[in-house]
């Protein structure tokens, strides 16, 4: 009786040293603003004797928010059962609310009088979105700003106004582009969120065949911050309604359902929608208003494979996504690394025509050197799961010196996008 309960004993404190000892190893990449000290204390009270005690701990833990993330062990390394579901309950909870967070629209405070090259840069560092303003002239750039505190978007209208360039669509997948305005009138704009809406055409259009409408036509470019990763635009035109003065117009092809596929950064996407008016109708105003739904890839989380000569079986989650390391092998020109990517959740997102998932970020970290894969292959898409084979130089990586990186977005979810003009001009540019 007397060696079970020492064996027992034994095995408990054995489990608990394994448990600091994990618990220690993750909280050396604590944030700046957490506490190691209290989290270790409180990784630890989720294995406690009383129920109340372990509760409190989850909550606690909760209550420092996504910040605490970096810290806390991964699940499947930890033996208690109480800590290892508690850890797998803290982590989804705060993935999620990390997730959400970073749609919201990011904000500005610059105080004081700036460059307007001080200005975009200061921009770029609080917000994450990139900016290309090497089409604007040095003079432009020199000149001086004074802007008030408000939303990404908003802060960059209000410079495009005073500072006379205009806000164009991405370059590449990183970055906005600015360039000068070569018209004295500026097309309204909307916000909704994270996302900008500008109305470049309200105009009418002649029916071929029908004198006794013309149509209304509508185009919009609809911008997210670059630093989101939109992947889908839907909308349906009997979502939108117009109006010449009182009179509300009929939409064309109200049944219709329309998808757009969104490049990442600022590229955006392009919508039109058509209304029936009037034949000869000299209105030169309307209202236009209207939704939309992005679904958006958010959360992205860096899921990161060592010990890479034995790696193969190795499988991280995070969130609602699972990576697999299958295999790896190598020749004298080339590693290949085999990666199988699982979602909880399948959907639309996951049809076979859809390649986001594709495009998210692998890479070899040797070091304080980044190696990108020079191509990739796709053996296996089924539903919610994909597998994905990467290929490096050989040259440049060294397994036992270098670890796999996959970047993985944990939450695909659709932001509505809702806007109003009430007073567009029509033939505007």
């Amino acid at each position: 009786m007397q060696t079970r309960f020492h064996i027992a004993t034994c095995t408990i404190v054995a489990a608990m040293c394994c448990l600091l000892v994990i618990s220690s190893r993750f909280l050396q990449a604590a944030e700046p603003d957490v506490d190691r000290t209290k989290v270790a204390a409180l990784i630890k009270q989720l294995d406690a004797d009383k129920r109340s005690k372990r509760q409190a701990a989850e909550t606690a833990l909760l209550k420092l928010g996504p910040a605490v993330l970096p810290v806390l062990p991964p699940a499947e390394v930890v033996r208690s059962v109480s800590t290892r579901a508690a850890l797998q309950r803290i982590r989804l909870k705060l993935e999620r609310d990390k997730a959400l967070a970073s749609i919201k629209p990011t904000r500005v405070s610059i105080e004081g009088e700036h460059s307007l090259k001080e200005t975009l840069e200061q921009l770029q560092q609080q917000t994450g979105n990139s900016i290309d303003s090497s089409g604007l002239a040095a003079t432009v750039l020199a000149g001086q700003t004074s802007i008030e505190a408000t939303t990404f978007w908003r802060t960059l209208d209000q410079l495009a106004e005073s500072q006379g360039f205009q806000v164009g669509a991405a370059t590449d997948k990183a970055s906005l582009r600015l360039t000068p305005n070569e018209s004295d009138q500026r097309p309204p704009v909307a916000y909704s969120g994270p996302f900008r809406i500008q109305l470049t055409q309200a105009r009418f259009r002649p029916v071929f065949g029908n004198n006794q409408i013309q149509l209304l036509s509508f185009r919009l470019q609809l911008l997210g911050e670059p630093r989101l990763r939109p992947l889908f635009l839907s909308y349906s035109p009997a979502d939108f309604s117009a109006k010449l003065g009182n009179k509300e117009l009929a939409v064309r092809s109200r049944d219709a359902r329309l998808e757009l596929p969104l490049g990442e950064g600022g590229s955006g996407a392009r919508l039109k929608v058509d209304f029936n008016a009037k034949a000869m109708s000299t209105a030169r105003e309307c209202q236009l208003q209207g939704r939309c739904q992005i679904l958006l890839a958010a959360g992205s989380e860096r899921l990161v494979f060592t010990e890479l000569a034995n790696a193969s079986g190795v499988a991280r989650r995070r969130g609602g996504v699972t990576a697999i390391l299958q295999e790896i092998r190598s020749t004298k020109q080339s590693i290949h690394v085999r990666i199988a990517i699982s979602y909880d959740r399948a959907g639309p997102a996951f049809e076979s025509h859809r390649t986001w998932i594709f495009h998210n970020r692998a890479y070899m970290e040797c070091g304080e050197s980044r190696v990108d894969y020079t191509d990739f292959r796709n053996p296996l898409q089924a539903g919610k799961s994909v597998v994905v084979e990467y290929e490096f130089p050989s040259s440049k990586v060294d397994l036992s010196a270098c670890r796999f990186v996959y970047e993985a977005p944990t939450l695909l979810i659709n932001v509505p996008v809702e806007f109003r003009f009430d007073r567009a001009s029509i033939n505007a540019p």
